[in-house]
């Protein structure tokens, strides 16, 4: 989003590759968007997902309660994400397992005593 939406400037400096997988630019339809990605200032790679960083993601996300509203894109973004930070740094040990907390069924409504959620 961000790139697509031109903050590439700033982001330019902060790192000296930059990955997407083919389905985000598969989504972009846009012509602006489309004109902007194709003129950045930089070299968007792309690089699909290898399968254990997409089960490790699509794993975690189960416990979070998050794998049913994501998308397959999403999903292999996140997993892109983690595959990188894994190479870049040697291992997954730093990485969480489990997340800090569940948040699957521990969310209440502000105020029912009207019988409606406000």
């Amino acid at each position: 989003g961000a790139i697509i939406k031109g903050a590439c400037l700033t982001l330019h400096s902060s790192a000296d590759e930059f990955y997407t997988i083919a389905g985000v630019l598969e989504e972009i339809r846009d012509k602006k968007a489309r004109h902007h990605l194709d003129n950045l200032p930089f070299e968007l790679k792309t690089r699909e997902p290898g399968a254990e960083a997409c089960r490790a993601v699509a794993a975690f996300a189960r416990l979070t309660g998050d794998y049913r509203s994501l998308s397959l894109v999403d999903l292999k973004v996140l997993a892109l994400q983690y595959e990188l930070e894994v190479e870049g740094c040697g291992s997954a040990d730093h990485l969480r397992k489990e997340p800090k907390r569940a948040l699957i069924g521990k969310i209440k409504p502000l105020n029912t005593s009207n019988g409606k959620n406000t």
